[in-house]
């Protein structure tokens, strides 16, 4: 699994679940672009319900902007849909897509090229049983900011840890899921490491683990070796790096008398987990907000 502080090229900020009205958002795709821009972004993707929008005839004002999709499926344990998103397609739905069955769904977006990342599995009330259920998804959404700014139901991260636990080490993805009702945007993003500004590098990016997620805390610098992992971030209140295990884990409290920590954190080592360990590390900064590294299998990558 390839992680992006390894990698070569540039970081690029991206939205990935962003809807248009097209389909039930209140600003139109222009209007996307331009709130996006002056939030600084470099990419926007448009994944309005159940239909393709593109960005012909757009002024993209430097950004890459493309196609995605959400569609949604019956079938959880609590009787709610499962909400997929799709992102990188090209041209409208296939007719054929078989929306009442969730993995025929996943399947055939699979086959069109798309990254599949189940949304906002907290605020659909998934279980286990209904994440264990499908397969050959890429991911989660570990944040949906727009539904945690509305119901608290936005951090699926608990979600995650059960899906490692399993060892199911999917990505997690940071997404707005804006629909402009009120301000529901710049609230979660992907940082993707990739050597070119297009659709097809950043599709390949989110497809193969270079990103990292964040809710607003930046991730300079992560190395891990068999003895040590260490980070450079932006100021945080707290690090954590997170093992699928009861009790397992390590916190920067740790390094106080008594948590929370009075100093804001920006370098640390932590000790490496056991080799074979799957780990992750979550940063959190003094307003509360989050970013996420994706899942690290100790002594089987080496992150330098």
């Amino acid at each position: 699994m390839k992680h992006p502080w390894s990698m070569s090229g540039e970081w690029l900020k991206g939205a990935l679940h962003v809807h248009t009205t097209e389909s039930d958002g209140r600003r139109t795709p222009q209007e996307v672009v331009d709130a996006y821009k002056d939030c600084g972004y470099d990419f926007v993707v448009f994944t309005d319900h159940n239909k393709v929008t593109g960005a012909e005839g757009l002024e993209t004002r430097g950004m890459v902007v493309f196609s995605g999709v959400e569609v949604s499926c019956q079938g959880t344990e609590f009787g709610s849909s499962f909400h997929l998103v799709a992102v990188g397609l090209d041209g409208p739905l296939p007719e054929d897509l078989d929306r009442d069955s969730a993995q025929a769904t996943i399947d055939c977006l699979r086959n069109l090229g798309a990254v599949v990342f189940i949304a906002h599995p907290y605020w659909s009330l998934l279980t286990l049983g209904d994440l264990m259920g499908l397969h050959n998804y890429h991911g989660i959404e570990v944040l949906n900011a727009g539904c945690e700014w509305e119901t608290r139901h936005g951090d699926s991260s608990q979600h995650w840890s059960w899906l490692m636990e399993r060892d199911r080490e999917v990505f997690a993805y940071a997404v707005d899921d804006s629909h402009w009702g009120f301000a529901d945007f710049a609230g979660g993003w992907v940082m993707v490491r990739t050597g070119e500004r297009s659709s097809v590098a950043i599709v390949k990016a989110l497809a193969s683990g270079g990103f990292y997620s964040s809710g607003g805390p930046t991730i300079e610098e992560l190395r891990v070796d068999s003895e040590t992992v260490y980070l450079r971030c932006s100021p945080v209140a707290a690090v954590y790096l997170i093992m699928p295990r009861a009790g397992r884990g390590w916190t920067s409290h740790r390094l106080c008398k008594q948590p929370p920590c009075e100093r804001e954190l920006i370098e640390l080592e932590m000790p490496a987990p056991p080799e074979g360990q799957c780990f992750r590390i979550e940063v959190v900064d003094g307003q509360g907000r989050k970013a996420w590294t994706n899942a690290i299998r100790a002594g089987e990558v080496d992150v330098r």
